[in-house]
């Protein structure tokens, strides 16, 4: 008996003294199961937020559940976007025979835990229509957020049933900003981009600024507009392609440099500012510095390392006018190219530098021989842009398809992504907005594409989510 029960213990012994050996076994060669979804949930009633921060210029304490308007989180869930719309008395009275009162709204970027929300950075709309769309985009690494907001249109009818055939395309003058959370900076500028009201909800890419690795691409319509941050200077020269360089730099540190740059490729009033001015802390002031030469060793000019801001405009129908011609004659050497009509353009995603671009063209080519007819075709180009080196390449074409005249010049009707074609292309597009406010709707819940924190109002709301 004796011996049974020492045997016993020995065993229990030996087993104790292996487990670690066991567990280490089963993680390294034991079976993986993905979990779809961690997630920590929180109520926003119940996060705290005990920090004075400038608003209108007035240093207060926030009440978040009653004044801000949350559209939605970064990637990685530590970031929560809320919107504050800040009316005073003399907007109030200046707005009297006015279409719509104008606010100062201020973009709120909260650093978020399980039990507080810290405004980390801050930017800010001044005399903004409160009826106004805002949208943000964030990178997969969640490094920056990208905003477009957009003012009143140039061309919009007030009453917004009313056909809108006749306006098309209008132009609609945008506000862009660019907040870096590592250099604590907001970069803004304003641009002019052409829309369409009528079709855009059946495009392929919806979203107007996309965030990218390295900063934003803007779809203006008429052409891209890509704006990188980087470390390292691009060269100076895109090919066939207009460039703006510039570095910020801390003027205290180093001569020279602009406060505005007041016109770049597309952009208009360039500057750069502390993020963080309005949470607190003094304001550093940042100048622009116009890049003429190529610096392979550059200085961080008072920064925690170089900063470069490139601006490169790829203008789409100036490709067209040059691509086209050559396309028609190498693969349809009977046609003869006889000039554009229409076209639409689409950002399907962008990896690092490397930004992958779907061109849908409708063009005018006669046919072949002496007796051929001048037609109506679209053609499908498949573009390849590195936003970093300012090239571009056609990856592939596909082939030339005959349209009616009657829909040549709409889109809605000859567009090949609406339907059939539309499961080829997914563009990856996590867009927030505060479309579902002004729409009067309320957002039950936050959460971000990837596992982490999701902010709830109440742990028994099932409705809309961003």
């Amino acid at each position: 008996m004796h011996h049974l029960v020492q045997s016993s213990l020995m065993r229990k012994k030996s087993m104790a003294s292996s487990l670690p050996k066991i567990i280490r076994h089963r993680e390294l060669h034991g079976e993986a199961r993905q979990l779809n979804r961690m997630t920590c949930r929180v109520r926003l009633d119940q996060l705290e937020c005990p920090y004075l921060v400038e608003i209108s210029g007035v240093k207060r304490l926030l009440d978040i559940t009653r004044e801000c308007i949350f559209i939605g989180l970064s990637n990685d869930s530590r970031y929560a976007v809320g919107l504050l719309y800040s009316f005073s008395d003399s907007h109030h009275s200046s707005s009297m025979g006015h279409d719509e009162d104008e606010a100062e709204l201020n973009v709120i970027v909260f650093e978020l835990s399980a039990t507080l929300l810290r405004p980390a950075f801050i930017t800010i709309f001044t005399a903004w229509p409160s009826t106004a769309k805002v949208y943000a985009t964030f990178p997969y690494s969640s490094s920056h957020i990208s905003i477009v907001g957009f003012a009143k249109q140039n061309t919009e009818p007030r009453n917004t049933t009313m056909s809108r055939r006749d306006l098309e395309p209008f132009s609609v003058i945008a506000k862009v900003k660019f907040i870096l959370f590592r250099f604590r900076i907001t970069i803004s500028l304003t641009t002019c981009l052409v829309m369409s009201y009528r079709w855009n909800g059946l495009k392929l890419s919806k979203a107007v600024l996309r965030s990218t690795d390295h900063g934003g691409i803007l779809n203006g319509g008429t052409a891209l507009i890509s704006y990188l941050f980087t470390k390292n200077c691009p060269p100076l020269k895109a090919v066939r392609m207009s460039r703006m360089i510039a570095q910020v730099i801390d003027p205290k540190i180093m001569d020279g440099g602009e406060t505005v740059i007041f016109e770049g490729c597309n952009s208009q009033d360039i500057r750069v500012e502390d993020a963080t001015e309005h949470c607190g802390n003094i304001a550093r002031k940042y100048h622009l510095k116009r890049v003429t030469v190529e610096d392979k060793n550059p200085s961080p000019a008072g920064l925690s390392e170089p900063l470069f801001v490139t601006e490169t405009l790829m203008d789409i129908e100036r490709l067209l006018y040059e691509i086209m011609p050559v396309v028609v004659s190498r693969m349809y050497g009977n046609y003869k190219y006889e000039g554009l009509i229409d076209y639409e353009i689409d950002l399907i995603d962008c990896e690092q530098y490397i930004a992958n671009i779907v061109l849908t063209a409708v063009i005018e080519a006669k046919g072949p021989g002496e007796g051929g007819r001048n037609s109506a075709y679209i053609v499908v180009l498949y573009i390849v842009w590195n936003t970093f080196e300012g090239t571009r390449q056609i990856s592939s074409f596909r082939g030339m398809r005959l349209v009616p005249w009657t829909i040549a010049h709409r889109p809605d009707q000859w567009y090949p992504f609406k339907t059939i074609l539309k499961k080829e292309l997914i563009p990856d597009e996590r867009v927030i907005s505060n479309i579902p406010f002004l729409n009067g709707e309320s957002l039950g819940f936050l959460a971000s594409a990837s596992p982490g924190i999701t902010v709830w109002k109440e742990f028994t709301c099932r409705s809309k989510i961003t």
